[in-house]
């Protein structure tokens, strides 16, 4: 059996579909044979970034340094705090792409001291 890749207007019908209440989670699962999984991504693709978040991404994506460095400063500040979950959450939050390969970009980055420090 193979995916079928279904088109952001495919998307956003089913997702309009379940916030209406014309069908719940579990009819739509059904319905049109994708998971429950798929589902909460595209829920959650929608309301971060809105319909440009159902279109289908291409892989191997660049990322700037300044988003970079943005998840990199986010994880510091809540690593103490949560643990691994705020990896997670660093992911999810600031770019829509596999979590293993914002994980893996949050974990080679190293941030560096500041030697900018004057000489008296």
């Amino acid at each position: 059996m193979s995916i079928k890749e279904h088109t952001a207007s495919e998307k956003y019908a089913i997702i309009q579909e379940i916030e209406h209440g014309c069908i719940g989670v579990k009819a739509a699962i059904n319905k049109f044979g994708i998971s429950k999984s798929t589902i909460a991504k595209w829920r959650r693709r929608y309301r971060v970034y809105g319909y440009e978040g159902l279109e289908v991404r291409t892989h191997n994506r660049s990322y700037s340094a300044e988003l970079k460095l943005q998840a990199v400063n986010q994880f510091q500040v809540n690593k103490y705090t949560d643990g691994l979950r705020s990896m997670e959450l660093v992911a999810r939050t600031l770019c829509g792409t596999a979590e293993g390969v914002r994980r893996r970009q949050i974990n080679r980055k190293r941030v560096r001291p500041s030697y900018n420090c004057k000489k008296n």
